[in-house]
């Protein structure tokens, strides 16, 4: 969702939900999921106006820990 959202930059969680093809509802909850960890930022609209997401950095990079089957730990990159 973040790489669609970037290269579109919609203009409300609506304008996102439809540009990845998913559920008003689903793409809230995750939009906000993000803003809570500090990932996106909304722009402040006025009372009534559609709240605009926009990413709170240049750029993302994420390590995700996996587990191997011998239990050792490691990373992955995209």
């Amino acid at each position: 969702m973040l790489g669609d959202d970037t290269k579109q930059q919609p203009k409300s969680i609506r304008d996102a939900a439809k540009l990845v093809g998913r559920d008003y509802k689903q793409v809230h909850r995750n939009l906000s999921d993000l803003e809570n960890i500090g990932v996106i930022t909304f722009g402040s609209g006025e009372a009534g106006q559609a709240k605009t997401p926009k990413l709170a950095y240049d750029g993302l990079e994420i390590d995700i820990p996996v587990a191997r089957q011998n239990g050792d730990v490691g990373t992955t990159a995209p």
